[in-house]
């Protein structure tokens, strides 16, 4: 018994010593979240220092658990919301709040002029997102902040929407579903996020076995179920078989897409996609048949060189080339003047 106290008290010891190190010469990505009817989502009012080695940045989550300031339901008079779904490349952990391409966008359409209507942007960005979970968020919590304009880019990660399992295609229609756990699921996911949120050491291990061949087929082994069962099920006939042209991931990408836009218009705003990364080019076919406003990044951002997001000069540039659009699309005055 006391070989084991001994054992245990080593080992106690030496965790402490390695999350010490850690903390001090190698701090690790740190996450505040939490299970939600979206899959995951931020803790609200969370506060954490996200650091790597190219960056450390200080993270605030405002009421609604959106990396932004906190903002009324009800929109002001004479203001215009503009709402910006996405993913890790929105939210922008890597870079200081106002250096984040939504802040510097208001900044930029916030300048005095007369009778022009104050602009509120807001960041509604979340790591991993896909197009089902910013559908159910705008669906959940996004229209209730009335956005007049509703910005999505899309970094070109299709697939990703098929391992979340939150959307599927059944005889052509698409059909959206929230997140479901059970008791025990949850309260595993309460330990694990806590664990991820304060220990360096717990969050060296999960951001170093992602890399790992055998570790990193548990990782990917929901999208993976998910992707098999819906090409399978497709093969079967149990979905509407999409053109010849189109896979699976980007049957299912248009069809988000135009629930999207349905849903944006019922609410009188319009949509805006905006396709950040090469990848997303066959979004373009898209844009031409539904008549849909797309923008096209004419760049490619600069990004930090290990951690593979944008840096402050990308989101800069993101900003200058979306500033202009958004500018043409308040002078024009697409929508009913704002009240």
């Amino acid at each position: 018994m006391r070989r084991v106290r001994t054992v245990l008290l080593g080992l106690g010891a030496s965790l402490l010593l390695l999350e010490g190190a850690l903390r001090w010469w190698w701090p690790q990505p740190m996450y505040a979240t939490r299970a939600s009817p979206l899959g995951w989502a931020h803790i609200p009012g969370a506060q954490l220092t996200y650091a790597r080695q190219e960056f450390r940045t200080r993270i605030t989550y405002n009421r609604l658990g959106l990396r932004d300031r906190d903002y009324p339901l009800q929109k002001p008079a004479h203001t215009r919301r503009l709402l910006c779904l996405g993913d890790s490349f929105t939210v922008g952990m890597e870079v200081p709040h106002d250096l984040v391409w939504t802040e510097q966008i208001e900044q930029r359409l916030n300048t005095p002029g007369a009778g022009a209507p104050a602009v509120e942007v807001i960041n509604a960005g979340v790591p991993g997102y896909g197009l089902d979970q910013m559908n159910l968020f705008l669906r959940r919590e996004g229209r209730a902040l009335q956005p007049d304009l509703v910005i999505v880019l899309h970094m070109g990660f299709f697939g990703r929407e098929l391992g979340h399992q939150l959307a599927r295609l059944v005889d052509g229609q698409l059909e959206l579903r929230e997140a479901q756990f059970t008791r025990t699921q949850q309260a595993l996911r309460r330990v694990l996020s806590w664990w991820r949120f304060h220990s360096h050491v717990v969050a060296a291990l999960c951001e170093s076995t992602k890399g790992l061949p055998g570790v990193a087929r548990v990782y990917e082994a929901a999208h993976f179920w998910g992707r098999t069962r819906l090409v399978a099920q497709q093969a079967l006939g149990a979905f509407e078989a999409a053109p010849a042209a189109l896979t699976p991931e980007l049957a299912l990408t248009y069809a988000l897409l135009d629930d999207l836009r349905r849903l944006v218009v019922a609410e009188g705003g319009q949509l805006l996609l905006v396709l950040g990364d090469e990848q997303a080019a066959p979004l373009k076919a898209y844009c031409r048949a539904m008549g849909a406003a797309c923008l096209a990044l004419p760049f490619a951002p600069a990004r930090y060189p290990l951690d593979g997001h944008w840096n402050a000069e990308g989101h800069a540039a993101v900003a200058q080339a979306l500033a202009p659009w958004i500018q043409d699309w308040l002078s024009v005055d697409f929508l009913q003047p704002a009240s």
